[in-house]
């Protein structure tokens, strides 16, 4: 039997709240990637891939609980110095291969570690090195917006004394921020 079909209508355009909109849309353009990452050694596409799982994460949460994260990429040997293990290293041991955030299969990984407390490290090519990490800088020099958390605070200082880029996300409300030398240099609402 053959199956008749119906046209459909066109809808009209319709316009989407920041949280529906393709994750595409609202992560940093190229260009800004460049800029935000140069003179770190971190990779934009890894950066781009970062942002990305970052999102995720603030949309998705973790079993319908709103949840945030902080990941620091980039100039990992100084990030380590300034930083120790806050939970055991569910990373270590592992093949660089795989360990890379821009392989899907570690991204669902690092979902399911963002409820652990303390930063991921990431390599400014891509590698994930630690998750669970406590960052153990002077925070007294460190100057942030009002309802600022110690997630974006110790973030904040980290990327003041290293020459990584910090991307926290906010448990209350998804906010997305992203860190370089100790400021907020760009900011995403999912």
């Amino acid at each position: 039997r053959q199956r008749k079909e119906t046209p459909l209508a066109k809808d009209p355009p319709r316009t989407f709240a920041a949280r529906t909109i393709p994750r595409s849309d609202i992560r940093p353009p190229l260009e800004d990637l460049i800029a935000i990452s140069s003179g770190t050694g971190v990779e934009p596409q890894v950066l781009d891939t970062v942002i990305r799982v970052a999102t995720e994460i603030a949309r998705e949460g973790r079993e319908g609980q709103a949840i945030g994260t902080a990941f620091v990429v980039g100039d990992t040997k100084n990030v380590l110095k300034c930083s120790k293990q806050f939970v055991l290293n569910p990373f270590y041991g592992h093949q660089e291969a795989e360990r890379q955030i821009t392989d899907t299969g570690i991204q669902g990984t690092i979902k399911e570690f963002a409820q652990l407390d303390g930063a991921f490290l990431i390599t400014g090519n891509g590698v994930v090195e630690a998750a669970g990490r406590c960052i153990t800088v002077d925070l007294s020099q460190v100057d942030l917006p009002g309802g600022m958390g110690s997630r974006h605070l110790s973030v904040a200082g980290i990327t003041k004394v290293t020459s990584s880029i910090g991307i926290v996300v906010s448990q209350s409300g998804g906010q997305i921020s992203v860190f370089r030398n100790g400021k907020i240099v760009y900011v995403i609402r999912p």
